[in-house]
């Protein structure tokens, strides 16, 4: 209660000298002084700390300049002693006082290497408080010792000058000493004041003395005014000279038109192929297919290493440099919590869900290094630790992990990513002209697409091997037989330059960085031992960047932020990396393996008549991870050999066009299937050739599927069509929007293989950019056109949709009078982006709702610490022994800890409701606490709620915690809390 009154009164003090203003709704309050007391402003006052002092003068002398007064900042008036300490006056009038003042002004007037702006400042100031104690003591009628201004004016130095004398010539010679404004403005009050206590009057003076001060202020003002004037004149002379220079080079332009569009095209295309942050003047900008922009040169890059200072460029034959990287599991872009996965060994990530319950994703800081360099860094941090006591180790990483920290800027990492040169650089120099001079149809490469599945497949079931899950790839030459002779010389023309051997090979240490890349996210993902001949192994590489790929599509999404013009360049260098990475992949795996994964993929869309039980059905398919596993497996799919050359690489031709295709067509059947025709939008209605012709594909799709309830009775049906009739603008608008996030991520990942600058509609915040999309990828703005592709791509189309499995599936969503989708949410499309859980304003809402959580443990007792998760909003009784579980590794740990490695793949973000704390969580062992985004009105968090004031929420701070998780970065912020507070390292956080 006292502490409270305490409390209270303090406030009410604050507000009778002071203004509380709050800058910023996220941003802490801070109390202004009010303009009536900034007369005892006190730039030595004595709680000031160094950063606060420079502060508060800076704020003062700002506040002076913008009312165009004098920068002087005098001591205010001090209060008077009492009787018991009245004699501590006289240390200002002292011999020893009056020595060091006068030796402080005369260094200062010789310009003395021993003078210092501080001692000249805290002289002022001194001078100041004296003349003020003799404007009291010259008030006292019993009379007083005080002699100050008696001393300063008769006792002198060794050269004869007084302390008054001093400041005289210091205020005549302003002009030849260095001294800035504030101080010559201290200085002329300073001298005014002494004066003005000197003849003893109250006011300023009106004697000679006084008219010479005004002078000297007047001369420093015309002093100032002149220096202001040359300024002025300084800055004209420098227009006029811009002006005249940018004169002569519109001249120059303009009589020599020809050479500057030359050099401007040379500059066009000296710039980065990766440089996305500035638009793009070119008129070509397709990245795929036939009408594929040119790339006139290749530039290779030139990187520095951050531990050796050298630099190298990055090519296929030269030494490895890699990138400081860390890979974590990660389910942030699911609906669905689905892990641990039961059984890990057998488990088979080929096909990704759509609800993407599981991913890997793969941050970099962007700081590079040879592979030598980094390794010697990296035995070095092994050594240290092992030579280090038990408790003396850092627990920011785990060297165990094979974490460590980046040598420059300390950020978490656990892998290194390798640095590859572009595709187009690898691939041959026939293959973009086997590529435009093939006139290979959609059709033709469906059919010779189905025939080699077909083909494999029969080799599969006449082999003796028993494994479902490898296929027995069919060689080039035995397809063509199987086709016309036009088509088959077509598709050589598409896949000849994978039968050429050039003998180019990659060096052997990117070679070994490739694998030790690979075998990272293999064995972090998984959570596995590393297996080299899992035929898993190839599959996390390419998994690995479509899921980045999609988390950074749905950030910039989110934040409502242009496809190309808003990437950081961690985002730059993560993509370029990864996807790079991903195409060269094939060059550490054996190429039946990823010819059989190929197969695979392919039968998944291609085959009318499913003989494979591994492969899903299309509603269980993620079709971008599909997309990115075709693309980078495809030109292995006819290589004679074992070990691929570096030429076998996506160049973004004519095959990849029509994967992008047939992908996208399966995508929009998903799109159709699992649409919601019932929450249409009967506000608009637009007729038209296009609306109609999707608007009966839709309606044919979802026929076949069974989506119409054949068996409802005839006028159930009738009822049903009449209160949800499918209009043509719902469906145009619903497919377009639907199929925005997956052409976003092709544009990204055709992007960085082929080097094809984007338009500039895509560089910019662009409502509409389905048609800039669309032209990029060589796509129809008119989605209907996918579907006119003759009878063979219309019976595929019907096998997608009259497939057992789908039709079973909508079935057990489609309850009776229910609308469609309703239990699918994580099915739907576009996928939503996720959000951290809703929390009311008032925190009082939070502690009221916990009140009735009790332990689960325990008979009805009240949990110690309730603990939110604020994913999925579980109450948990954390920190508490109670509550402890047992992993599959045998380690026990606390409820919050259990609940991350389910709800978070690992990592966890919670709200400790009676501490108003914010936990942050990873793996098992670490942890740290974080700000809460509840504050009071002064704008400060109140950890502990230890001072009791109204809490409320801060939109702005929550959203930076959705950012930080979202973002993935919680390891990294967890990481450098562990790193810089100590006093972290005691807490056991398996515990929470």
């Amino acid at each position: 209660m006292r502490m409270s009154i305490m409390r209270q009164g303090r406030s009410l003090l604050f507000r009778d000298v002071a203004n509380f203003i709050k800058r910023e709704e996220s941003s802490k309050g801070l109390y202004e002084l009010k303009p009536e007391f900034y007369q005892h402003f006190n730039p030595f006052f004595y709680h000031y700390q160094k950063t606060d002092q420079s502060k508060a003068e800076e704020t003062q002398r700002k506040r002076k300049r913008l009312a165009k007064e004098d920068q002087a900042l005098p001591p205010p008036e001090p209060p008077e002693f009492t009787k018991t300490f009245q004699p501590i006056i006289h240390l200002l009038d002292c011999d020893v006082m009056i020595h060091l003042m006068t030796t402080v002004l005369s260094r200062t007037r010789s310009r003395s290497h021993g003078s210092a702006e501080s001692h000249l400042e805290k002289v002022f100031h001194l001078i100041g408080l004296a003349l003020y104690e003799e404007i009291r003591q010259s008030k006292n009628e019993a009379g007083s010792d005080f002699e100050f201004i008696k001393k300063a004016t008769t006792q002198s130095t060794n050269n004869g000058d007084s302390l008054y004398s001093l400041l005289e010539t210091l205020v005549q010679q302003t002009a030849d000493i260095t001294l800035h404004d504030a101080q010559k403005d201290m200085l002329i009050w300073t001298l005014q004041l002494f004066k003005t206590v000197k003849h003893n009057e109250n006011e300023v003076s009106t004697s000679v003395d006084s008219l010479d001060l005004s002078l000297l202020h007047s001369k420093a003002e015309a002093e100032k005014e002149k220096e202001q004037k040359r300024k002025e004149q300084a800055e004209a002379r420098r227009a006029r000279i811009m002006y005249q220079m940018s004169q002569l080079q519109k001249k120059f332009i303009s009589q020599n038109a020809n050479l500057f569009e030359e050099t401007s095209s040379e500059l066009n295309r000296s710039q980065s192929d990766m440089d996305i942050s500035q638009p793009i003047s070119t008129d070509q900008h397709v990245a795929i297919g036939h009408r594929q922009g040119a790339l006139s040169s290749v530039l290779l890059e030139t990187q520095t290493c951050i531990l050796c200072q050298e630099e190298q460029q990055i090519k296929h034959d030269e030494q490895a440099m890699v990138m400081s990287g860390f890979i974590q599991r990660s389910s942030v872009l699911s609906k669905c919590q689905r892990w641990p996965i039961e059984n890990k060994d057998s488990y088979d990530p080929l096909f990704m869900s759509p609800d993407l319950f599981l991913g890997a994703y793969t941050s970099t800081c962007g700081h590079m290094m040879h592979a030598d360099c980094w390794q010697r860094y990296f035995d070095s941090l092994v050594a240290k630790q092992r030579r280090r006591l038990y408790r003396l180790q850092s627990i920011s990483y785990n060297l165990n992990k094979g974490e460590y920290l980046c040598p420059l800027c300390e950020t978490l990492s656990n892998t290194v990513i390798p640095l590859v040169p572009p595709p187009a650089y690898l691939t041959a120099a026939n293959q973009r002209e086997h590529t435009e001079a093939s006139t290979l149809s959609f059709n033709e490469w469906l059919d010779a697409m189905q025939k080699t599945v077909t083909a494999s497949t029969k080799n599969s079931e006449d082999s003796d091997n028993e494994d479902d899950f490898l296929l027995q790839p069919c060689p080039l030459p035995s397809i063509a037989k199987m086709l016309t002779e036009s088509v088959a010389a077509n598709l050589q023309k598409v896949y000849d330059y994978v039968l050429d051997d050039p003998n180019g090979h990659f060096e052997e240490s990117i070679c070994q960085m490739l694998k030790k890349y690979s075998s990272d996210i293999y064995s972090v993902t998984l959570d596995v031992l590393v297996n080299p001949d899992d035929p898993r192994f190839p599959i996390m590489t390419w998994s690995g960047a479509a899921y980045t790929i999609q988390v950074i599509e749905q950030q910039l999404r989110k934040g409502c932020k242009p496809l190309f013009g808003a990437l950081t360049s961690r985002q730059n260098d993560a993509l370029k990396s990864l996807i790079r990475l991903a195409a060269v992949s094939s060059q550490i795996n054996n190429t039946d393996i990823v010819k059989q994964h190929c197969l695979k993929l392919l039968s998944a869309l291609i085959t009318k008549e499913q003989k494979l039980k591994e492969v899903p059905h299309i509603l269980d398919i993620d079709m971008f991870h599909l997309l990115t596993q075709l693309v980078v497996a495809s030109p292995i799919l006819f290589f004679d050999g074992q070990w691929p050359t570096i030429n076998t690489v996506s160049s973004g031709g004519v095959s990849d066009l029509h994967l992008v295709h047939l992908v996208l067509s399966a995508h929009l059947v998903q799109i159709m299937l699992m649409a919601n025709p019932s929450r249409q939008d009967q506000s608009m209605e637009v007729e038209g050739e296009r609306e109609c012709k999707l608007l009966k594909i839709f309606n044919e799709v979802r026929t076949m599927a069974g989506c119409d309830r054949q068996g409802e009775s005839q006028a159930q049906s009738q009822a049903q069509s009449q209160s949800c009739n499918v209009t043509e603008w719902w469906v145009v608008n619903h497919v377009t929007k639907a199929c925005l996030p997956f052409l976003r991520c092709c544009a990204i990942l055709f992007h960085f293989i082929t080097g094809i600058n984007p338009p500039a509609q895509l560089q910019e915040c662009n409502i509409d950019e389905f048609v800039s999309l669309c032209t990029y990828l060589s796509l129809p703005t008119d989605l209907s056109d996918l579907f006119n592709m003759g009878e063979n791509y219309h019976q595929l189309v019907a096998s997608w949709c009259t497939n057992e499995e789908v039709k079973k599936l909508l079935v057990s969503v489609l309850p009776a009078g229910a609308g469609h989708g309703g239990n699918l949410k994580c099915l739907s499309n576009p996928l939503e982006v996720n959000h951290l859980l809703h929390l009311p304003d008032d925190y009082m809402e939070l502690i009221n709702a916990m009140a009735s959580f009790k332990c689960p443990q325990s008979d009805g007792d009240e949990s110690r610490a309730p603990t939110m998760c604020l994913i999925c909003g579980t109450m948990l009784c954390s920190q508490s022994y109670c509550c402890q579980t047992e992993l599959d590794g045998g380690e026990t740990v606390g409820a919050a800890t259990a609940h991350a490695q389910t709800c978070g793949v690992g990592t966890g973000i919670f709200l400790r409701v009676r501490e108003c704390k914010i936990l942050l969580l990873t793996g098992i062992t670490k942890g740290c606490f974080h700000s809460p985004p509840y504050i009071d009105d002064y704008g400060e968090t109140d950890q502990g709620l230890r001072r009791g004031n109204p809490l409320h929420l801060c939109p702005e701070r929550y959203k930076n915690l959705q950012n930080l998780w979202f973002s993935h970065s919680i390891p990294e912020e967890i990481s450098r809390s562990l790193e810089h507070n100590a006093s972290l390292m005691a807490i056991e956080w398996q515990r929470f």
